[in-house]
């Protein structure tokens, strides 16, 4: 692995590209400095994103580019380093020193820096840009914080793909911000999961795939009743139509013969995809009678999860409307599916 390896995180911190040091330049400078940053491709498909305030002048565009291409670089040299190692315990090795010395020291970097500075989320929130002191603040602010959950992103998209090979039990998104942090997650998150695309050829091949083991629709209730949960009756508009909705489910992987979700990579981010597809197409009743109450999505994704055994709460509350429609897109048995 390169020497190189996160220099310029490393310059961000500590050396010429610490951005307190450039004071009040013209915003142009940054912005020619921003068209020279070469973007980098993933060489995996990565399980999670940043959704940060988006940047908006020419000096935390720049800094947002480097930051996102370096630290592609590492993940993508991470990933290959594991993939090209033939031993296990080598492909263990590349995977713990990852996360218990680069990411863990370079976490432990950004904090003391963010607490040495006094920098705080509020300083690059929009509502008090007119009340600072000084607004040079709100870039620098933003510019750190950016890189710190970009950071923990990546010590996620490491551990979180590669949890066969780890040597400790994995850490959640709590243990990590207060580990590093002493701090709660963010109430509105900040890293989500990603609905990973699928190269046409693939999945082509998941779309009716021939099946041994012969599923049976079972258009009412599955499982023991559970306090906050509808029963079928209550929630299913078109029982016929869901029983078919159900067996495609199945015969594309996602559920198996006794109705429990198969779980498999990636499959939690489009299972909660197809419940807002599935809630869109109308399969559900919009009120429940006796007493009359509205049906809410997070009623829907509760008797699913519940239908089905799993839990996709976050998957479910993270996901857009854009990445609905573009993962349903992608997949013809969906796109095509009658409305309920």
């Amino acid at each position: 692995m390169s020497n190189t390896t996160l220099e310029k995180v490393k310059s961000i911190l500590f050396l010429e590209l610490r951005p307190w040091i450039f004071g009040s330049q013209q915003d142009l400078k940054f912005k020619q400095l921003l068209s020279e940053v070469k973007s980098v491709d993933y060489t995996f498909q990565p399980l999670y994103e940043l959704v940060f305030d988006k940047p908006i002048s020419n000096i935390r565009k720049w800094y947002c580019a480097l930051i996102d291409a370096e630290m592609t670089i590492y993940m993508n040299q991470i990933q290959s380093s594991i993939n090209e190692s033939n031993i296990e315990s080598e492909k263990k090795y590349h995977v713990h020193f990852a996360l218990t010395r680069t990411l863990s020291q370079l976490l432990k970097e950004v904090n003391t820096v963010i607490s040495d500075k006094g920098y705080t989320s509020d300083q690059y929130n929009i509502d008090n840009f007119k009340t600072l002191t000084n607004p040079l603040i709100a870039d620098e602010s933003f510019i750190l914080h950016y890189l710190k959950h970009s950071v923990i992103r990546s010590y996620f998209e490491i551990q979180d793909a590669n949890t066969e090979l780890l040597k400790e039990a994995p850490l959640s998104f709590e243990e990590v911000y207060y580990t590093f942090f002493k701090e709660n997650v963010p109430t509105q998150s900040i890293i989500i999961d990603v609905i990973p695309d699928v190269v046409p050829a693939i999945a082509s091949k998941r779309i009716e795939p021939k099946q041994e083991i012969k599923f049976t629709p079972i258009q009412n209730d599955i499982r023991s009743p559970k306090k906050g949960i509808y029963q079928y009756s209550d929630v299913i508009k078109t029982p016929k139509r869901f029983a078919e909705f159900e067996e495609k489910l199945f015969l594309n992987g996602y559920i198996d013969e006794d109705y429990t979700f198969t779980n498999k990579h990636g499959y939690k981010n489009e299972l909660a995809a197809i419940y807002h597809h599935a809630i869109n197409k109308g399969y559900f009743n919009p009120r429940k009678f006796q007493p009359n109450k509205e049906i809410k999505p997070v009623d829907i994704r509760k008797f699913l999860d519940h239908r089905y055994d799993c839990s996709l709460d976050k998957q479910f509350r993270n996901l857009t409307q854009e990445a609905v429609t573009n993962f349903t897109d992608k997949h013809n048995w969906l796109y095509t599916l009658v409305l309920g």
